[in-house]
Protein backbone atom coordinates (compact mmCIF):
# COMPACT_ATOMS: atom_id res chain seq x y z
CA UNK A 1 0.00 0.00 0.00
CA UNK A 2 0.93 3.70 -0.58
CA UNK A 3 1.58 5.92 2.26
CA UNK A 4 -0.65 7.10 4.42
CA UNK A 5 -0.57 11.17 5.04
CA UNK A 6 -2.31 12.20 8.09
CA UNK A 7 -2.94 16.61 8.89
CA UNK A 8 -3.49 16.11 12.72
CA UNK A 9 -1.13 14.71 15.62
CA UNK A 10 -3.22 14.54 18.25
CA UNK A 11 -4.52 11.70 19.51
CA UNK A 12 -6.72 10.13 16.60
CA UNK A 13 -3.23 11.22 13.85
CA UNK A 14 -1.05 9.44 16.10
CA UNK A 15 -3.12 6.51 16.74
CA UNK A 16 -3.79 5.72 13.33
CA UNK A 17 0.04 6.35 12.62
CA UNK A 18 0.87 3.61 15.25
CA UNK A 19 -2.04 1.26 14.09
CA UNK A 20 -0.67 1.37 10.23
CA UNK A 21 2.67 0.95 11.07
CA UNK A 22 2.13 -2.07 13.23
CA UNK A 23 0.53 -3.47 9.80
CA UNK A 24 3.35 -2.50 8.18
CA UNK A 25 2.15 0.49 6.08
CA UNK A 26 4.02 3.85 5.79
CA UNK A 27 2.85 7.23 7.09
CA UNK A 28 3.91 10.94 7.37
CA UNK A 29 2.08 12.91 9.91
CA UNK A 30 1.50 16.87 9.65
CA UNK A 31 1.24 18.85 12.92
CA UNK A 32 0.92 22.88 12.68
CA UNK A 33 3.06 22.86 16.37
CA UNK A 34 3.80 20.60 18.78
CA UNK A 35 2.34 17.02 18.58
CA UNK A 36 -0.48 15.99 21.08
CA UNK A 37 -0.37 19.53 22.40
CA UNK A 38 -3.98 20.35 20.84
CA UNK A 39 -7.44 19.39 22.21
CA UNK A 40 -5.36 15.71 23.27
CA UNK A 41 -3.68 17.77 25.57
CA UNK A 42 -6.17 20.24 26.99
CA UNK A 43 -8.70 17.35 27.67
CA UNK A 44 -9.52 15.43 31.52
CA UNK A 45 -9.24 11.88 30.28
CA UNK A 46 -12.52 10.78 31.06
CA UNK A 47 -13.91 7.10 30.15
CA UNK A 48 -16.92 7.39 31.08
CA UNK A 49 -19.80 6.64 28.25
CA UNK A 50 -22.37 5.71 31.03
CA UNK A 51 -22.15 9.08 33.26
CA UNK A 52 -21.50 11.20 30.31
CA UNK A 53 -24.66 9.34 28.38
CA UNK A 54 -27.47 12.26 26.81
CA UNK A 55 -30.73 11.48 25.77
CA UNK A 56 -31.14 10.97 22.04
CA UNK A 57 -27.41 9.90 21.59
CA UNK A 58 -28.35 6.28 21.30
CA UNK A 59 -25.67 5.45 18.59
CA UNK A 60 -23.15 7.50 20.02
CA UNK A 61 -23.37 5.54 23.25
CA UNK A 62 -22.92 2.12 21.66
CA UNK A 63 -19.63 3.95 20.16
CA UNK A 64 -18.59 4.45 23.64
CA UNK A 65 -19.58 0.97 24.31
CA UNK A 66 -17.44 -0.84 22.16
CA UNK A 67 -14.54 2.23 22.24
CA UNK A 68 -14.49 1.08 26.43
CA UNK A 69 -14.43 -2.75 25.93
CA UNK A 70 -11.61 -1.82 23.75
CA UNK A 71 -9.53 0.31 26.12
CA UNK A 72 -7.77 -2.55 28.12
CA UNK A 73 -6.29 -3.95 24.48
CA UNK A 74 -5.52 -0.81 23.51
CA UNK A 75 -3.58 0.12 26.76
CA UNK A 76 -1.79 -2.75 26.88
CA UNK A 77 -0.46 -2.86 23.11
CA UNK A 78 0.49 0.80 23.56
CA UNK A 79 2.50 0.27 26.86
CA UNK A 80 4.04 -2.57 25.39
CA UNK A 81 5.40 -0.55 22.02
CA UNK A 82 5.98 2.49 24.13
CA UNK A 83 7.16 1.59 27.51
CA UNK A 84 4.87 4.41 29.12
CA UNK A 85 2.25 3.65 31.68
CA UNK A 86 -1.46 5.15 31.00
CA UNK A 87 -2.24 5.19 34.07
CA UNK A 88 -5.43 3.78 33.98
CA UNK A 89 -7.66 4.36 36.77
CA UNK A 90 -11.04 2.10 37.58
CA UNK A 91 -12.79 3.61 40.45
CA UNK A 92 -15.62 4.90 38.83
CA UNK A 93 -17.36 8.34 38.42
CA UNK A 94 -20.14 9.80 40.88
CA UNK A 95 -23.05 11.50 39.59
CA UNK A 96 -23.83 14.36 42.43
CA UNK A 97 -26.56 16.64 43.23
CA UNK A 98 -25.32 19.34 44.95
CA UNK A 99 -29.23 20.57 46.28
CA UNK A 100 -32.96 19.30 45.84
CA UNK A 101 -33.37 21.04 42.30
CA UNK A 102 -30.23 18.28 41.13
CA UNK A 103 -31.92 15.67 43.24
CA UNK A 104 -34.55 16.17 40.92
CA UNK A 105 -32.89 16.46 37.71
CA UNK A 106 -30.61 13.63 38.42
CA UNK A 107 -33.64 11.48 39.48
CA UNK A 108 -35.16 11.96 35.68
CA UNK A 109 -31.66 11.18 34.28
CA UNK A 110 -31.21 8.20 36.11
CA UNK A 111 -34.64 6.72 34.64
CA UNK A 112 -33.57 7.03 31.27
CA UNK A 113 -30.22 5.50 31.98
CA UNK A 114 -32.74 2.86 33.01
CA UNK A 115 -34.69 2.59 30.00
CA UNK A 116 -31.15 2.37 28.11
CA UNK A 117 -30.17 -0.01 30.39
CA UNK A 118 -27.23 2.11 31.72
CA UNK A 119 -25.32 0.15 34.63
CA UNK A 120 -25.23 2.30 37.68
CA UNK A 121 -25.92 2.17 41.20
CA UNK A 122 -28.01 4.99 43.27
CA UNK A 123 -26.80 5.89 46.50
CA UNK A 124 -27.68 8.28 49.39
CA UNK A 125 -25.94 11.44 49.97
CA UNK A 126 -24.80 9.85 53.41
CA UNK A 127 -23.54 6.88 51.04
CA UNK A 128 -21.57 9.22 48.98
CA UNK A 129 -19.66 10.88 51.63
CA UNK A 130 -18.78 7.78 53.23
CA UNK A 131 -17.35 7.05 49.79
CA UNK A 132 -16.09 10.38 49.51
CA UNK A 133 -15.67 11.87 53.18
CA UNK A 134 -14.85 15.54 51.41
CA UNK A 135 -17.89 16.22 49.78
CA UNK A 136 -20.30 18.79 50.90
CA UNK A 137 -22.63 17.98 53.52
CA UNK A 138 -24.93 19.98 51.42
CA UNK A 139 -25.04 16.97 48.42
CA UNK A 140 -28.75 15.81 48.07
CA UNK A 141 -28.31 12.25 46.24
CA UNK A 142 -25.73 10.66 44.08
CA UNK A 143 -25.43 7.45 42.05
CA UNK A 144 -22.00 5.13 41.12
CA UNK A 145 -20.97 4.47 37.37
CA UNK A 146 -18.34 1.33 38.13
CA UNK A 147 -17.91 0.70 34.55
CA UNK A 148 -16.20 4.54 33.66
CA UNK A 149 -12.46 4.30 34.08
CA UNK A 150 -10.58 7.61 33.67
CA UNK A 151 -6.91 7.51 31.79
CA UNK A 152 -3.89 10.11 31.99
CA UNK A 153 -4.65 11.87 28.08
CA UNK A 154 -1.22 13.25 28.66
CA UNK A 155 0.80 10.23 29.28
CA UNK A 156 -1.62 8.37 26.23
CA UNK A 157 -0.06 11.29 24.40
CA UNK A 158 3.16 10.42 25.31
CA UNK A 159 3.32 6.67 24.78
CA UNK A 160 1.97 7.29 21.24
CA UNK A 161 4.82 9.73 20.35
CA UNK A 162 6.83 7.12 22.24
CA UNK A 163 5.52 4.35 19.56
CA UNK A 164 5.36 6.98 16.27
CA UNK A 165 9.22 6.77 16.68
CA UNK A 166 9.08 4.11 14.09
CA UNK A 167 10.97 3.51 11.10
CA UNK A 168 7.55 3.41 8.98
CA UNK A 169 6.55 6.69 10.38
CA UNK A 170 7.36 10.08 9.93
CA UNK A 171 5.91 13.17 12.04
CA UNK A 172 6.55 16.64 10.52
CA UNK A 173 6.02 19.07 13.43
CA UNK A 174 5.66 23.07 12.85
CA UNK A 175 4.38 21.94 9.51
CA UNK A 176 1.13 23.41 8.74
CA UNK A 177 -0.93 21.81 6.06
CA UNK A 178 -2.96 24.84 4.91
CA UNK A 179 -5.21 23.77 2.11
CA UNK A 180 -6.25 20.23 1.12
CA UNK A 181 -7.06 20.04 -2.76
CA UNK A 182 -8.94 17.40 -4.81
CA UNK A 183 -9.18 19.08 -8.53
CA UNK A 184 -6.59 16.50 -9.53
CA UNK A 185 -6.41 13.91 -7.31
CA UNK A 186 -5.38 14.49 -3.40
CA UNK A 187 -2.90 17.33 -2.54
CA UNK A 188 -1.20 18.54 0.54
CA UNK A 189 -0.28 22.27 0.23
CA UNK A 190 1.95 23.16 3.19
CA UNK A 191 2.49 26.59 4.58
CA UNK A 192 6.43 26.18 3.68
CA UNK A 193 4.95 26.38 -0.27
CA UNK A 194 5.73 22.77 -0.51
CA UNK A 195 2.59 20.27 -2.51
CA UNK A 196 2.37 16.92 -2.23
CA UNK A 197 0.52 14.47 -3.54
CA UNK A 198 -1.65 11.95 -1.77
CA UNK A 199 -3.46 8.87 -3.00
CA UNK A 200 -4.38 8.69 0.71
CA UNK A 201 -5.21 11.06 3.12
CA UNK A 202 -6.91 11.08 6.69
CA UNK A 203 -8.13 14.38 8.32
CA UNK A 204 -7.59 14.39 12.10
CA UNK A 205 -7.49 18.23 12.36
CA UNK A 206 -9.91 18.20 15.59
CA UNK A 207 -11.59 22.00 15.63
CA UNK A 208 -9.54 22.96 12.63
CA UNK A 209 -10.92 20.10 10.56
CA UNK A 210 -13.70 22.68 8.46
CA UNK A 211 -11.28 25.16 7.22
CA UNK A 212 -8.30 22.08 5.30
CA UNK A 213 -11.51 19.98 4.43
CA UNK A 214 -12.21 20.37 0.70
CA UNK A 215 -15.12 21.85 -0.85
CA UNK A 216 -16.33 18.65 -2.77
CA UNK A 217 -16.03 16.79 1.60
CA UNK A 218 -16.91 19.69 3.71
CA UNK A 219 -16.64 19.21 7.56
CA UNK A 220 -19.31 20.93 9.17
CA UNK A 221 -17.49 21.06 12.27
CA UNK A 222 -16.95 24.03 15.07
CA UNK A 223 -14.71 24.88 18.06
CA UNK A 224 -16.31 24.46 21.27
CA UNK A 225 -14.23 26.41 23.64
CA UNK A 226 -13.47 25.20 27.29
CA UNK A 227 -11.50 26.09 30.16
CA UNK A 228 -10.01 24.11 32.39
CA UNK A 229 -8.37 24.46 35.93
CA UNK A 230 -6.15 22.51 38.10
CA UNK A 231 -5.95 22.64 41.71
CA UNK A 232 -2.83 20.78 43.90
CA UNK A 233 -4.23 18.33 46.87
CA UNK A 234 -2.53 17.29 49.88
CA UNK A 235 -2.16 14.45 50.61
CA UNK A 236 -5.97 13.21 51.13
CA UNK A 237 -8.44 14.22 48.47
CA UNK A 238 -11.36 12.28 46.55
CA UNK A 239 -10.55 8.93 44.96
CA UNK A 240 -13.68 8.97 42.38
CA UNK A 241 -14.10 11.22 39.47
CA UNK A 242 -17.03 13.17 40.48
CA UNK A 243 -19.44 14.87 37.95
CA UNK A 244 -21.63 17.67 39.03
CA UNK A 245 -24.28 19.45 36.93
CA UNK A 246 -22.11 22.36 36.43
CA UNK A 247 -18.34 20.91 37.13
CA UNK A 248 -16.60 17.99 36.92
CA UNK A 249 -13.58 16.66 39.17
CA UNK A 250 -10.81 14.36 38.02
CA UNK A 251 -8.23 13.61 40.63
CA UNK A 252 -4.95 12.60 39.19
CA UNK A 253 -2.00 10.48 39.99
CA UNK A 254 0.40 14.07 40.33
CA UNK A 255 -1.20 15.28 43.07
CA UNK A 256 -3.61 17.60 41.29
CA UNK A 257 -7.18 17.79 41.07
CA UNK A 258 -8.51 18.71 37.87
CA UNK A 259 -11.73 20.96 36.90
CA UNK A 260 -13.59 21.51 34.15
CA UNK A 261 -14.77 22.55 32.05
CA UNK A 262 -17.09 25.38 30.01
CA UNK A 263 -18.74 25.02 27.01
CA UNK A 264 -18.07 28.55 24.79
CA UNK A 265 -19.16 28.68 21.37
CA UNK A 266 -16.55 31.84 21.07
CA UNK A 267 -14.31 30.33 18.26
CA UNK A 268 -11.15 30.48 18.22
CA UNK A 269 -10.37 32.52 21.50
CA UNK A 270 -7.91 30.54 23.57
CA UNK A 271 -7.86 33.00 26.53
CA UNK A 272 -8.51 32.14 29.75
CA UNK A 273 -11.27 34.35 31.65
CA UNK A 274 -11.75 35.30 35.01
CA UNK A 275 -15.44 34.69 34.83
CA UNK A 276 -14.87 31.08 33.22
CA UNK A 277 -12.73 30.57 36.14
CA UNK A 278 -14.99 31.82 38.73
CA UNK A 279 -17.39 30.13 37.53
CA UNK A 280 -15.61 26.60 37.88
CA UNK A 281 -14.65 26.68 41.53
CA UNK A 282 -17.82 28.26 42.53
CA UNK A 283 -19.10 25.06 40.75
CA UNK A 284 -16.63 22.76 42.01
CA UNK A 285 -16.70 24.16 45.61
CA UNK A 286 -20.38 23.17 45.87
CA UNK A 287 -19.60 19.74 45.64
CA UNK A 288 -16.49 20.04 47.15
CA UNK A 289 -15.68 22.87 49.69
CA UNK A 290 -12.50 21.87 50.80
CA UNK A 291 -10.86 23.24 47.30
CA UNK A 292 -11.45 26.14 48.61
CA UNK A 293 -7.79 25.80 50.65
CA UNK A 294 -5.77 23.99 47.82
CA UNK A 295 -3.63 25.78 46.17
CA UNK A 296 -4.19 27.22 42.06
CA UNK A 297 -1.77 25.37 39.87
CA UNK A 298 -2.95 25.86 36.05
CA UNK A 299 -5.70 27.26 33.82
CA UNK A 300 -5.86 26.53 29.97
CA UNK A 301 -8.70 26.15 27.50
CA UNK A 302 -8.85 24.12 24.00
CA UNK A 303 -11.04 23.78 21.61
CA UNK A 304 -13.26 20.40 21.23
CA UNK A 305 -14.26 20.07 17.38
CA UNK A 306 -18.01 19.66 17.50
CA UNK A 307 -19.69 18.37 14.47
CA UNK A 308 -23.35 19.31 13.09
CA UNK A 309 -25.33 16.72 14.97
CA UNK A 310 -22.28 16.32 18.35
CA UNK A 311 -20.64 12.93 16.75
CA UNK A 312 -17.45 12.17 15.34
CA UNK A 313 -16.83 11.56 11.36
CA UNK A 314 -15.59 8.53 10.69
CA UNK A 315 -14.40 6.81 7.50
CA UNK A 316 -14.14 7.71 3.83
CA UNK A 317 -15.96 10.56 2.64
CA UNK A 318 -17.00 11.80 -0.89
CA UNK A 319 -13.82 12.40 -1.96
CA UNK A 320 -12.01 8.55 -3.07
CA UNK A 321 -8.82 8.31 -1.02
CA UNK A 322 -10.20 11.38 1.82
CA UNK A 323 -10.88 9.99 4.99
CA UNK A 324 -11.63 11.49 7.92
CA UNK A 325 -11.26 11.05 11.79
CA UNK A 326 -12.57 14.10 13.72
CA UNK A 327 -15.38 15.66 15.10
CA UNK A 328 -15.50 14.21 18.61
CA UNK A 329 -16.77 16.45 20.65
CA UNK A 330 -15.92 16.07 24.11
CA UNK A 331 -15.48 12.40 23.72
CA UNK A 332 -12.15 11.85 21.58
CA UNK A 333 -10.23 10.39 24.24
CA UNK A 334 -13.11 8.07 25.40
CA UNK A 335 -13.22 7.35 21.38
CA UNK A 336 -10.15 6.90 20.22
CA UNK A 337 -9.76 2.70 20.03
CA UNK A 338 -12.75 2.61 18.73
CA UNK A 339 -11.91 5.72 15.87
CA UNK A 340 -8.52 4.69 15.34
CA UNK A 341 -9.86 0.58 14.70
CA UNK A 342 -12.02 1.73 12.31
CA UNK A 343 -10.40 4.12 10.14
CA UNK A 344 -7.18 2.07 10.00
CA UNK A 345 -9.64 -0.90 8.90
CA UNK A 346 -11.02 1.10 5.97
CA UNK A 347 -7.36 1.89 5.26
CA UNK A 348 -6.56 -1.25 4.76
CA UNK A 349 -9.00 -1.89 2.47
CA UNK A 350 -11.13 -3.56 4.85
CA UNK A 351 -14.68 -2.55 6.60
CA UNK A 352 -15.24 -0.10 9.46
CA UNK A 353 -16.78 -1.52 12.44
CA UNK A 354 -20.40 -1.88 13.10
CA UNK A 355 -20.94 0.80 16.02
CA UNK A 356 -18.97 3.48 13.31
CA UNK A 357 -21.81 3.06 10.53
CA UNK A 358 -23.65 5.98 11.56
CA UNK A 359 -21.08 8.18 11.74
CA UNK A 360 -20.13 8.43 8.03
CA UNK A 361 -19.01 11.48 6.82
CA UNK A 362 -21.28 12.00 4.17
CA UNK A 363 -24.17 12.00 6.37
CA UNK A 364 -24.75 15.39 6.15
CA UNK A 365 -24.78 16.34 2.71
CA UNK A 366 -28.21 16.12 1.13
CA UNK A 367 -26.73 14.76 -2.15
CA UNK A 368 -24.41 12.81 -0.71
CA UNK A 369 -23.05 9.22 -1.89
CA UNK A 370 -21.00 7.15 -1.13
CA UNK A 371 -17.26 7.07 -1.74
CA UNK A 372 -16.11 5.59 -5.07
CA UNK A 373 -15.32 1.70 -5.15
CA UNK A 374 -11.90 1.32 -4.31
Amino acid sequence: MSEVHIVGGGVMGLGIAWRLARAGVRSTVYDAGEPGRGASWAAAGMLAPHAELQPEEEAQHRLGLRSQALWTSFSDELQADSGVDLLLDRTGTLLVAADRDEAEALERDLCWRDEAGVPYTRISAADARDLEPLLSPRIASAAHCPHDIQVSNRALLKALIQACDHSLITVRSHCAVDAIESADGLTLNLSNGESITAERVVLCAGAWSKALSPSGARAPIRPVKGQMLSLRTPGVTIRHVIRGFEAYLIPKSDGTLVVGATSEDVGFDANVTGGGVYELLKAAGELLPAIWEYPLAHTWAGFRPASRDNGPLLGETEIRGLFYCTGHYRHGIQQAPVSVLSVTAELLGGEPVDEALPFTPTRFGASAQPATTR
